[in-house]
Parts: structure tokens; C-alpha cells; sequence
């Protein structure tokens, strides 16, 4: 028949294949892109992702509201377990009862294909110790390598440290600028 309808049948896609789809832009309807080297999604792959947020832990109800310490070098209070500084121990004790979001346990990102990941506070780069906040901010494009793509929750597990990344993983790779890019500006903005 000249006038039959030679499309395939619609079939509705399931929740694999719908992440698929979107993680690699329509290329791929399944997790043959790994064997890909081009695919953004290949373990290994150093990605631009964008920080979004932060995880935290909270801390433990039953927590001694007394077990902060003062800091020798500036002479303040710290909270043991947000690591935030005091100038005076009434403020310590109103922060653990009031506003302590508790330690941080990671950093949440979206990759550029609008797929979420998360950075686990032992991906970060050695040099990051104390408040993952003084570090990274929300908002700031930064490189992660892809450790694991978890297809049932729809997520990345991504990397910052530098050993796995060949370089440091607050540099952004050299492909990523051009004649125009502003060294100078970006430095001050990461050491804010």
C-alpha cells in the first residue's frame, strides 16, 4: 500500500532509556554510549558541572552542647561540627541549638545536560579541609571526573581530587577557553 503509514510504532520509553536520552542529548536510548569515548558520561571523563548545593549531616540531638574548643591561633570558638568560628562561647551555644546545619557530607551539581550528581565530601580535593563552603560556592562551574552513573536514580557520582583528575580540579581544562577567556578574573573569583 503507497499510503501506508511506514513510521515504527510509538512505544513508550521506559525510565532507562528516558535518562539515556536526556544524559547524552538524544544520542543514545541506552548505556551504549559508555563504549563510547565521545559520550560526556564515559567513567573517567573529566565533565564541567555547575555546585547547586550542599549536603549536610545534622548534628546529633543527644550532642553535648559543651564539647566546642577554642581555636589557639585567632582565639575564637569553634563549632565541632559545622566548623564555623566564634568570637564568644554564648554565640557557640546558641548556634548548635538554633542554626547548625551540621558537617557536610557533600556537594550537590548538575552536569550540563541538566543530569544531577553528587561530589561525597571524599572526592574533594586534598588541599579542602575545614568548611566545604569556604571552598566551593553555589552557582561556580568546576571540574569533576565521573566516578559511577547510577541509571535507576537518575544521578552521577563525580570526583574534584586532583591525583584523579591529572590536574587541579579548580582549573578549568584548557579546551573550555578561548583568546577571550579572563585568567586574572577567574582566580579572584575561586579565592574569594
Amino acid at each position: 500500500n503507497p499510503f501506508a503509514d511506514k513510521r515504527p510504532l510509538y512505544r513508550i520509553l521506559s525510565e532507562k532509556q528516558l535518562f539515556w536520552i536526556v544524559a547524552t542529548n538524544g544520542l543514545y536510548f541506552n548505556s551504549d554510549c559508555l563504549k563510547d569515548p565521545n559520550c560526556c558520561l564515559v567513567i573517567g571523563n573529566v565533565l564541567p558541572v555547575t555546585i547547586i548545593g550542599f549536603v549536610y549531616r545534622s548534628p546529633p540531638s543527644h550532642a553535648s552542647r559543651h564539647n566546642f574548643q577554642r581555636d589557639e591561633s585567632s582565639n575564637n570558638y569553634l563549632c565541632p561540627y559545622c566548623f564555623t568560628l566564634f568570637t564568644d562561647s554564648n554565640d557557640v551555644l546558641r548556634h548548635i541549638d538554633k542554626s547548625c546545619k551540621g558537617s557536610t557530607v557533600g556537594v550537590k551539581v548538575r552536569l550540563e545536560s541538566g543530569v544531577y550528581g553528587f561530589i561525597s565530601r571524599e572526592n574533594f580535593p586534598g588541599d579542602a579541609i575545614g568548611r566545604a563552603e569556604d571552598h566551593l560556592h553555589v552557582g561556580v562551574v568546576v571540574n569533576a571526573k565521573v566516578l559511577s552513573v547510577n541509571q535507576d536514580k537518575a544521578s552521577v557520582d563525580l570526583s574534584l581530587r586532583s591525583i584523579e583528575q591529572g590536574s587541579s580540579a579548580f582549573d578549568i581544562n584548557e579546551k573550555y577557553r578561548d583568546s577571550y577567556f579572563d585568567i586574572d578574573a577567574e582566580k579572584r573569583d575561586l579565592f574569594k
